[in-house]
């Protein structure tokens, strides 16, 4: 049984980190902030192929410093993107990812692991929307037009 905080949710979130970064330096974690669910991360990444992973949390992923190019291949879908500053990733529960590429030195990025557990309890709560299905609730209230 896991425990009422979520310690061991997230102990397993950041075990996700070092297998899908092999390659990579970990340059700071929210453990020990109290979160009760998701995981930040900072990274830092070599040129070079990181590891292959089944992704069974969300993350996103944004590029704090650098610019360079970054190949993938996830989902059985081959991307690529000029990555700069502010760039954002966003790496759905579920998706295979074979293959991350960077181009080159990744000085420094910023990883939210969300646990696929939580995120139809805050889809529900935060934006009213029906998980299974996608689709905004209608809970009655009327829309403000100007």
């Amino acid at each position: 049984m896991e425990p009422r905080n979520g310690r061991r949710s997230v102990a397993r979130l950041g075990e996700h980190g070092r297998a899908k970064y092999a390659t990579g330096t970990r340059l700071g974690i929210s453990h020990g902030r109290g979160w009760n669910g998701p995981l930040a991360e900072r990274w830092r990444h070599s040129a070079g192929d990181l590891g292959k992973v089944q992704v069974s949390n969300t993350e996103v992923i944004v590029m704090l410093r650098r610019r360079l190019r970054v190949r993938r291949r996830g989902g059985g879908l081959l991307q690529h993107c000029d990555a700069v500053t502010g760039s954002i990733w966003l790496c759905p529960g579920g998706v295979r990812e074979d293959m991350i590429h960077p181009c080159g030195n990744v000085r420094e990025t910023f990883h939210l692991f969300l646990p696929a557990s939580q995120l139809p309890e805050l889809a529900v709560r935060e934006i009213d929307m029906d998980p299974p299905t996608g689709s905004a609730c209608n809970t009655g209230a009327a829309s403000k037009t100007r």
